[in-house]
């Protein structure tokens, strides 16, 4: 990490003595030797510093020394700070003293000093020098005792190495794996062994890739899916490689050959031998080649092996593993042929912890409720779980695992040999600045959202994109980019085009980001703290990161603080001595009210690059904002009493950005702004009271981005904003008086996104829109008297998303919307006077996204829709005049989610059951008449499916494995049905279905009540027995006296929450006192039910009581409107005085609403529920009563040992 200060450093040197050249100074006299010394020495140690770093983890020494050269490298840092912040202090004093000389002259930006200030001038500079050169020889002597050290680790010169990558240090893995040990990964095997098998007769070889973050377990997928028995079956070949790093692509090929030929070692290294050996061998066979752990990203290495692979059979695959989606980009692979590996669930890390650290012992009962805790620790990692279960297993006592469980995982000796070698290859792959970029974002806590604009801002502030003026801002996206592709970052957002607006960091990631900040150097850095006022933990964050966070407390700022270079303060008061943060870059003041006078010592902080001061109620801004000639970004968002803007802002020249959003008092921007040349960025939203712009915004002609939206007053553009033919990027969402665009907008040749939302008035486009010709993103959503749209809009040829939704006056479409041949995403949605689609839209050959719904006229689709063969996403939900489906629709078999839902007289052709990759299905009308169901393999979201007499058969549900989430089941019970419906029901095989949480089961029966019909019910809910993991089940409207005692009362299922609604029939509850893992139960209309006895606790009377536990884990009961209910029996005296029995521990919500018929609670029962805090009595008179007063004795019973607990009777 030391490398980016260095560089950084010497750029600055350089850059400062040119400065002092050009305003005819010299700040550093007596040292300048020592001044060009520093580059060349920062030169000789950059050199080595790439073999240093990869050494620094395993050598204390080495550690030690890169140290003590990060820290001379940040005192130079400040030395060059201070050198800086002096150079421009004399300029702006000169400045203001040629103002002084000449106040009737137009302000000019002299800083020769005028002979009546020279000499106090003059004075400063020789105090400044001696200061400065005394500073400068004393880094000077502490980087010649690092110079020295260096010679003695023998370190290898970045330029005189052959071969600038090491071997690497992992292991070679093998195609060999016990699956029973592996957990959590049935689900991404099956879809990848689909992925594998599917277009099996496609000539050549298509690429399938797993990409993830080192430790999520890609390799051992790869051997789950390897030596799955259907690819077993399903290839010719099957050849496991361990590619790791380097990429050597003869002893690649050497592998592929010994696996093929077996006994047999190619005895050359010649790539011409070895890739004809390689064709010979796989030549017309289907094979699976499996490239394990790729790292290189060079696609001149990569095609040789490509191109050898091309003669294998039909359907064969290459399988890669690698951390880094840059890689599988190299090799073209599309979005589809990506599996991006995602994290374990808590409850399968604590079966994978379980099973390493307590494997056999007897007491997994005992490690249970910590080991989760544990186990949710690893955040879905399995190499962490893995890593805390070896620990684990020697520790044998409870304190010893609650030690682990209140550690820092990074801490942990186990930690930085077991899990961070596997992050410190993709770390170690990093530049020097990516390095810096990536270990920053430890600052961040665990868990929140990073907004990736806010951290470039961060990294451009502390210097690690470079002090280059150019395009800094795009650098820093890169560099952010860069480490997303290598899976360090997770949890994205974003926005329409794709582009990631913000992030989270796994915990373990960030535990890495820690380690690799903080290791070495806390031991330097705090030993230099004495200041007693500052907390040394501050302290020491502030020497790592060179910034401060602080809200609602003011900090006190002393000179242990000095080496800020980013203070974000929020809800607190300004702190004292600001003016004396001279290293500080970015300063962001949040609702802090700030005055004039408190404005003018921020504006004496001449070295910020960003300011940003929102809602800190300004109400003036003084002209001392000039000094701030370094400012990039300015940020006024919401200032509401700011009535003007200064014209001095016009001075800051090189501003980046400026935001002046939400100033709700502002009616009138300075023509100065127009002074702003190398302005990328200017957000004028949210300004109701501004009604025009100035005409000088024309010469903005660098602004990329401009927001203008919700200003209510805005009536009429200037047509100078023709002029900003950069502008890639137009916000005019909202104005509500805008009725016309400027034709002149034609001239923004390069714009890519237009936002023109919502617009209520504006009642045509200009032609001239068809000149934006590198458009990618329109939206006309909501402009309600806009009638048509202009031809000319088929010539946006490059536009990927088109949203004109909303617009209720529009009736057709231009035929010319064919053209947009390129469109990714197209929203028509709530046009509701849209009569008909132009037969040209089945030209969209490339849409992605296609949303039709609630277009109340429209009564039929083209046929060519047929033809939107990408087309994944299909909205047809709420379009009451559709009456029919084309055939067509079934052509489109990459479609993965059709939404056909209140659509109540639509007829569905049967062809929808070809699309084999359909996943969501949102269909109710479908559950009635699809014999071709079963075939939808692919599909994972079915919103509702009806089988039984008349309906579908329920065994087409038999091959529907993948869906997950919710299923509702309506299921049809005829008068005559026999036992066949139960046959259909047990075909279904619900127990395989292990992504489904949550079933519904909804009965429409028609059954006589008989014994015959109570059998064949029963029957019909046991042979629909779902995976025991299953999380929630409703059933609605069951017409049984009683439930079956099959897998819904079973100890092994692990339902969480039952909910039993209109059971009308139930006179009996079913056992469920025993599910282990039950924590909500709802009760709902059962209207014959009377008596509540022991055998809905599951207990079983007679004999000892003997470690009974009823209902263990239940936390909320629910009774609702069971108006027959008379009695719930209690447990007997020797049952509540028996230790071994416990009943309902962990309940602490008990309702009981509408059951006027119950006379008393039972009472011994509530008294074993100890952890029972509310009781609500709702509705039901004889408990209300009875209950009323805590002094009575049927009160003291139940709070006798829940003093705390809460009665309501509403």
């Amino acid at each position: 990490m030391a490398d980016v200060i260095l560089s950084a450093v010497a750029e600055r040197i350089v850059s400062l003595i040119e400065e002092q050249a050009r305003y005819h100074v010299n700040l550093v006299r007596g040292a300048e030797k020592e001044v060009d010394n520093l580059a060349k020495e920062l030169k000789t140690i950059g050199d080595v510093l790439d073999d240093a770093e990869n050494r620094r983890f395993h050598d204390k020494r080495i550690n030690r020394w890169l140290s003590r050269l990060e820290h001379t490298s940040y005192e130079m840092e400040d030395v060059l700070d201070e050198w800086d912040y002096a150079l421009l202090k004399l300029k702006m004093q000169e400045h203001q003293s040629a103002d002084a000389v000449a106040p009737s002259k137009q302000k000019v930006c002299s800083f020769i000093p005028s002979s009546s200030t020279s000499w106090c001038l003059c004075f400063k500079k020789v105090v400044v020098r001696h200061k400065l050169a005394k500073k400068i020889l004393n880094v000077k002597a502490q980087l010649d005792e690092i110079l020295e050290e260096k010679d003695r680790y023998s370190f290898v010169s970045s330029q005189s190495r052959a071969d600038p990558l090491p071997e690497s240090w992992r292991i070679q893995s093998t195609s060999l794996i016990d699956s029973r040990k592996v957990h959590g990964r049935d689900g991404d095997s099956d879809i990848l062994v689909s992925k594998l098998m599917h277009n099996g007769e496609e000539s050549g070889i298509r690429i399938v890739s797993i990409v993830g973050v080192g430790g999520i377990g890609k390799t051992t997928l790869a051997q789950l899916v390897y030596n799955d028995s259907r690819v077993e079956k399903y290839f010719d070949l099957r050849v496991w490689v361990c590619v790791s790093d380097p990429f050597n692509l003869a002893a690649i090929a050497k592998g592929i050959l010994e696996c093929i030929q077996v006994g047999s070692s190619p005895n050359t290294d010649q790539l011409e031998v070895l890739f004809k050996q390689v064709k010979e061998s796989i030549f017309g066979k289907r094979f699976l080649l499996v490239l394990d752990d790729i790292w290189t990203e060079d696609s001149n290495k990569w095609e040789p092996l490509a191109n050898s692979l091309m003669c294998g059979g039909g359907g064969s695959k290459v399988l890669v593993t690698t951390r880094n989606e840059r890689v599988v980009k190299m090799m073209g692979l599309r979005d589809s042929e990506i599996y991006r590996l995602g994290l374990l669930s808590d409850e399968d890390c604590w079966l994978l912890l379980c099973r390493i650290a307590l494997s056999g012992m007897n007491q997994v009962a005992e490690f249970e409720d910590i080991g989760k805790k544990i186990a949710k620790k690893c955040n879905g990692l399995p190499l962490a779980t893995k890593t805390l279960g070896s620990l684990l297993r020697f520790k044998s006592r409870l304190e010893e695992w609650e030690n682990i469980l209140n550690s820092e995982i990074w801490k942990m000796e186990a930690a930085e040999v077991d899990i961070f070698p596997h992050l410190l290859l993709s770390y170690n792959e990093l530049s020097p600045s990516l390095k810096r970029c990536f270990s920053y974002c430890a600052i961040f806590p665990k868990g929140s959202k990073i907004d990736v604009e806010t951290l470039v801002g961060y990294w451009m502030a502390l210097g690690y994109l470079g002090y280059n003026t150019g395009e800094i801002e795009l650098k820093g996206r890169e560099n952010f980019d860069v480490l997303a592709m290598r899976s360090l970052f997770q949890d994205f957002e974003k926005d329409d085009l794709d582009e990631i607006q913000s992030f989270k960091m796994h915990d373990i990631v960030h535990d890495f980001a820690q380690f690799v900040r903080k290791n070495g150097r806390e031991h330097i850095r705090r030993n230099k703290t004495a200041c007693r006022a500052c907390d040394p933990l501050l302290v020491s964050s502030v020497n790592q990161f060179c910034t401060l966070f602080c809200e609602k407390e003011t900090p006190i700022l002393c000179d242990c603080l000095a080496r800020l270079r980013v203070l974000i303060l929020t809800n607190c008061g300004l702190p004292q001595l600001m003016e004396n943060l001279i290293h500080l870059r970015l300063l962001s003041l949040f609702d802090i009210k700030l005055s004039c006078e408190e404005l003018k010592i921020v504006f004496q902080i001449y070295n910020l690059h960003t300011l940003s001061l929102v809602h800190c109620n300004i109400k003036e801004i003084p002209r001392e904002i000039e000094n701030l000639s370094q400012l990039r970004y300015l940020d006024f968002y919401g200032n509401e009493t700011l009535q003007e803007l200064p014209r001095e802002i016009g001075y800051l020249i090189n501003l980046r950005c400026l935001n002046l959003g939400r100033n709700l008092s502002l009616k009138e921007y300075p023509r100065e702004i127009g002074n702003l040349i190398n302005l990328r960025d200017l957000k004028l939203c949210q300004n109701p009271l501004v009604e025009e712009l100035p005409r000088e915004i024309g010469n903005l002609i660098q602004l990329q981005h401009l927001d203008l939206s919700d200003n209510k007053s805005l009536k009429v553009l200037p047509k100078e904003i023709g002029k900003l033919i950069h502008l890639r990027y137009l916000n005019l969402r909202g104005n509500e008086s805008l009725k016309e665009l400027p034709r002149e907008i034609g001239n923004l040749i390069h714009l890519r996104r237009l936002d023109l939302s919502e617009n209520a008035f504006l009642k045509e486009l200009p032609r001239e829109i068809g000149k934006l010709i590198q458009l990618r993103y329109l939206n006309l959503r909501g402009n309600k008297s806009l009638k048509e749209l202009p031809r000319e809009i088929g010539k946006l040829i490059h536009l990927r998303l088109f949203n004109f939704s909303r617009n209720t006056s529009l009736e057709k479409l231009p035929r010319e919307i064919g053209n947009l041949i390129n469109l990714r995403r197209l929203d028509l949605s709530e046009n509701e006077f849209l009569k008909e689609l132009p037969r040209e839209i089945g030209k969209l050959i490339h849409l992605r996204d296609l949303n039709l719904r609630w277009i109340k006229c429209l009564e039929k689709l083209p046929y060519e829709i047929g033809n939107l063969i990408h087309l994944k996403h299909l909205d047809l939900s709420s379009n009451k005049s559709l009456k029919e489906l084309p055939r067509e629709i079934g052509n489109l078999i990459h479609l993965k989610h059709l939404d056909l839902s209140w659509n109540a007289s639509l007829e569905v052709p049967e062809s929808i059951c070809g699309l084999q990759e359909l996943e969501i299905l949102d269909c109710p009308g479908l559950f009635k008449h699809s014999k071709g169901l079963g075939q939808l393999t692919s599909l994972r979201s079915l919103r509702e499916f009806g089988g039984g007499s008349g309906w579908n058969k329920l065994g087409l549900l038999k091959n529907l494995n993948n869906l997950s989430g919710t299923l509702r089941l309506r299921i049809k019970l005829a008068v005559d049905d026999d036992d066949e419906v139960i046959v259909e029901a047990r075909k279904a095989e619900m127990r395989n279905k292990i992504y489904i949480e949550k079933l519904h089961m909804t009965f429409e029966d028609e059954m006589e009540e008989n014994e015959w019909s109570s059998q064949v019910r029963m029957g019909v809910i046991d042979a629909l027995e779902p995976h025991p993991n299953m999380q929630t089940l409703f059933i609605w409207e069951y017409k049984g006296f009683k439930f079956p005692l099959g897998w819904m009362v079973s100890p092994l299922n692990q339902l969480r929450n039952i909910n039993l609604i209109f059971c009308r029939h139930l006179t009996s509850l079913p056992c469920l006192g025993k599910l282990p893992s039950l924590e909500k139960i709802s009760l709902f209309k059962m209207e014959v039910l009377q008596y509540v006895g022991p055998e809905f606790l599951g207990i079983t009377r007679g004999g000892d009581i003997l470690n009974n536990i009823a209902f263990p884990k239940l936390k909320k009961l629910t009774f609702l409107d069971c108006g027959k209910w008379k009695e719930w029996e209690d447990i007997t005296e020797e049952e509540e005085e028996s230790a071994a029995l416990l009943v309902m521990p962990c309940l602490t919500d008990l309702t009981i609403n509408g059951c006027e018929s119950l006379t008393a609670l039972p009472h011994r029962m509530l008294r074993k529920a100890s952890s029972l805090k509310l009781l609500k009595l709702i509705d039901s008179k004889v408990l209300q009563r009875r209950y009323t007063n805590r002094d009575d004795s049927d009160s003291r019973f139940i709070f006798q040992n829940n003093p705390c607990l809460q009665l309501r009777f509403e």
